[in-house]
């Protein structure tokens, strides 16, 4: 696609999304500089976060961003180390014409949340220039991992996969800051980001997991007293007037109300199960191991059975289990079921299983011979 063909694309797609073309050239720019990283050795040490994965998720028109942002993954963060990376990549010629340069490798801003680095760079395309910067964060957990999310271009055909964050941690960021944050919040923006994620939707287990490390990560509180913040800010009339404010300066939320923001944060609250700590003084954990399984497959996810060995050894641990349980609880795969079943059939002990206990996922993996 030439520099004329790519120019009527943009400013098509900027009138018919209400979008300045500035912007419409600023994704541009971002999403052939990630195209680079899905394309480098480096695919699996960035993942994809900020405002211009919210702008890919819910739409341009939602919000214009100025830079990009990723989390690195067991990568030195020295300067020199990221420069030379980042210098790599911006070298990668994928015949789109564009060319990027490294000019400045810093420290993220103090006032972030996040520790890392910021990488400033310059594209060029034909005579449209643009200077961007790329913050590299460390910190943050991604809950469970981070998504493959195949990335397609509004403007063209570029289509590439790429880690990102998942829509459940996103969500537990912006809930964190507005509980952190408080009354102090002045940005509506962060009330309407969860608004519009909530009708995305998310899983209601894995945004729990994610508020927990999410909160714990930031050191945050995570328990009723402080969560009770959110209701103030829900209650608050300046909140609701800059809420409105902005809504009406912008024509993809000037339909939404404050009410039925509030609605949908409501609901994000009451789907977060807080659990009281379990007393070890007052509990006893017994770790149990499966016995023997099948040989000749590997581990993780595989369907290994016992082998009859494995069942000779449960059967005597059983008779060596005095204590009076009160249940069972493991891992739903086979070798690890048997050894539950055989267990609680002996003990006479409710069992239950829960996937969650399986050991570590090896994908592709699971069930192949040795």
């Amino acid at each position: 696609m030439g520099l004329e063909q790519v120019k009527a694309e943009i400013s098509k797609f900027a009138k018919n999304t209400s979008s300045t073309t500035q912007s419409v050239w600023d994704m541009y720019f971002f999403e052939h500089f990630l195209y680079r990283i899905a394309k480098s050795e480096y695919i699996s040490n960035f993942v994809f976060k900020g405002g211009f994965l919210l702008e890919t998720i819910l739409g341009i028109q939602t919000r214009s961003t100025t830079d990009i942002d990723l989390k690195s993954m067991k990568l030195d963060l020295s300067n020199d180390e990221l420069e030379k990376i980042f210098k790599y990549i911006a070298s990668i010629d994928l015949l789109d014409d564009i060319t990027y340069e490294v000019t400045n490798v810093s420290d993220i801003k103090k006032e972030s949340k996040y520790k890392g680095k910021t990488i400033r760079v310059s594209a060029k395309y034909y005579n449209i220039r643009k200077s961007f910067s790329v913050d590299v964060a460390t910190g943050d957990t991604v809950t469970p991992n981070p998504i493959k999310l195949l990335y397609s271009s509004k403007i063209n055909d570029l289509q590439f996969k790429i880690l990102a964050y998942s829509n459940e941690t996103i969500l537990a960021e912006k809930f964190e800051t507005l509980v952190s944050r408080g009354l102090n919040n002045s940005r509506a923006k962060d009330l309407l980001d969860i608004y519009l994620l909530v009708n995305v939707g998310y899983d209601e287990f894995i945004f729990n997991a994610a508020i927990i490390n999410t909160f714990y990560t930031r050191g945050t509180r995570l328990d009723k007293e402080n969560l009770d913040v959110v209701e103030d800010v829900l209650s608050s009339e300046r909140i609701k007037e800059l809420f409105e404010h902005y809504c009406k300066r912008h024509s993809f939320s000037k339909n939404i109300t404050f009410e039925e923001c509030k609605k949908s944060i409501r609901s994000l609250l009451t789907s977060i199960h807080l659990y009281e700590k379990v007393n070890l003084d007052q509990n006893q954990i017994t770790l149990i191991r499966h016995g023997q399984d099948e040989r000749n497959k590997l581990g993780g996810w595989s369907d290994n059975k016992l082998t009859d060995e494995g069942i000779k050894e449960v059967v005597i641990l059983s008779k060596e289990l005095s204590e009076k349980y009160d249940l069972i609880i493991s891992s739903d795969l086979p070798r690890a079921f048997e050894t539950a079943k055989i267990i609680s059939e002996y003990l006479g002990l409710e069992l239950i299983l829960d996937p969650e206990f399986r050991e570590t996922n090896n994908g592709l993996l699971k069930n192949l011979t040795l």
